[in-house]
């Protein structure tokens, strides 16, 4: 009995297959749709838009704050820029206590092409340097500041502060000084990032593990403090192209 059930059970599975094999596949005969932008179909809703309108204005009215004044358009250009000095200058300005040697700032870490000439209001800032990057000390030897330069050369130029004299060409390091002084491999120096550079970042490997300080302020929280200074004591901002970083033809 159990081998008639087996063999009925096999027969079963066989018609199904036949059948199933002989069925005409099925396709799309025909298709409608229509197209709905988002704007069509976008409803306020009364109540949530009440619950956040106080946040709203209070960050619309903390962003438009002037924080200080430029008498010139400041650009971001390579090998050297405007932008860029005024940068790197607040910072060491705003450090000054520690004496650093120089300040160097990737031109990536930049993130507008220009601040135009007129008011500079907090969310200008913010534009600038959007992201939460760290201010770090790093203590570099010569051999270490000679590789930064070399790297910085290779990217056609990056903001460097006031004192810092390089030559390149075709992406290439010429020469370098600091202070009007030939880098010393033997010596160390005291140099502000962003956290981003000190571990690393933009190739920047020869900081990576270097001592440091951890300064625990942002980069962005630090120019806004400083140009607010400047307003205070009603200082223009006027930042020029001084030949920091000169390219030879």
């Amino acid at each position: 009995m159990p081998n008639f059930f087996h063999q009925s059970f096999k027969l079963f599975l066989l018609i199904l297959f036949f059948v199933w094999s002989c069925h005409s596949p099925y396709f799309i005969a025909k298709k409608n749709y229509d197209l709905t932008g988002i704007n069509n179909v976008q409803n306020d809703d009364s109540i949530v838009v009440k619950m956040i309108q106080p946040y709203h204005d209070s960050l619309q009215g903390k962003m438009n704050q002037v924080i200080s004044f430029s008498r010139v358009t400041l650009k971001k250009e390579q090998p050297e820029g405007a932008l860029g000095n005024l940068v790197c200058d607040l910072i060491m300005q705003h450090y000054s206590v520690l004496h650093p040697d120089l300040c160097v700032v990737n031109n990536g870490g930049l993130r507008i092409p220009q601040i135009s000439a007129g008011d500079i209001t907090m969310g200008k800032i913010y534009e600038l340097m959007p992201f939460d990057n760290g201010m770090m000390l790093l203590y570099v030897n010569g051999k270490q500041l000679q590789q930064l330069f070399e790297k910085i050369a290779s990217k056609n130029g990056w903001p460097v502060s006031g004192g810092v004299s390089l030559q390149i060409q075709k992406n290439k390091l010429i020469s370098a000084y600091l202070q009007g002084e030939e880098i010393n491999e033997t010596k160390t120096y005291k140099l502000i990032v962003s956290d981003y550079l000190a571990n690393g970042g933009d190739d920047c490997i020869m900081l990576k593990g270097a001592p440091h300080e951890d300064l625990k302020e942002l980069f962005r929280d630090v120019l806004i403090h400083e140009l607010k200074q400047k307003q205070l004591k009603n200082e223009k901002i006027a930042a020029t192209i001084e030949g920091r970083i000169v390219e030879i033809k």
